[in-house]
């Protein structure tokens, strides 16, 4: 991965542990939102910044923060 997606993977995790402690799950364009992408941006980096954020998850032995994120409700 990119530098640019293992920044934004910082911060979507933080994002993502605060949706955990909350027990809630958060919508793409609301983590979007959160680590400043949009459009076409969020379209085609999100996967990325998902995937960074899990494979830390997994190499932490904890479950996977990117099962929060979700379509829009």
């Amino acid at each position: 991965m990119t530098e640019k997606h293992e920044r934004l993977a910082d911060l979507a995790r933080s994002a993502l542990a605060m949706a955990a402690m909350r027990r809630s799950v958060v919508t793409y364009g609301e983590l979007g939102a959160a680590i400043g992408l949009s459009g076409v941006q969020l379209r085609n980096d999100m996967r990325h910044v998902l995937n960074v954020v899990s494979d830390r998850c997994i190499e932490a032995g904890e479950p996977s923060l990117a099962v929060l994120v979700v379509n829009k409700q």
